[in-house]
């Protein structure tokens, strides 16, 4: 069994950095713009930057954990998943209200 360490990381990775450009959507898509606000942030938070790191060293170990995931594993990536949905609506509550 090989688990879905990996798989988790790269999830909450993926995330933050959603939760990130969410935030700045309220002026429209400026990717470079864009691209330094989520670098300002990796270099100002180093939550944030501890989680992106995870997701990105572990990228290559996802491709075997998907082909072994089991019902367990699904549910605790939908977990994880889960868990993000009131940060999400959060960001985009605040670009509705400015």
């Amino acid at each position: 069994m090989v688990g879905i360490k990996e798989t988790k990381e790269l999830l909450v990775g993926v995330n933050e950095v959603a939760i990130v450009m969410i935030e700045r959507l309220k002026d429209g898509l400026q990717l470079g713009e864009d691209v330094a606000a989520i670098i300002g942030k990796w270099q100002s938070d180093s939550d944030f930057q501890a989680k992106v790191t995870l997701a990105v060293m572990g990228i290559n170990g996802i491709s075997a954990e998907v082909k072994e995931i089991d019902v367990n594993e699904a549910v605790e990536l939908a977990g994880v998943q889960l868990s993000y949905i009131p940060k999400i609506l959060e960001a985009a509550k605040k670009i509705s209200a400015e």
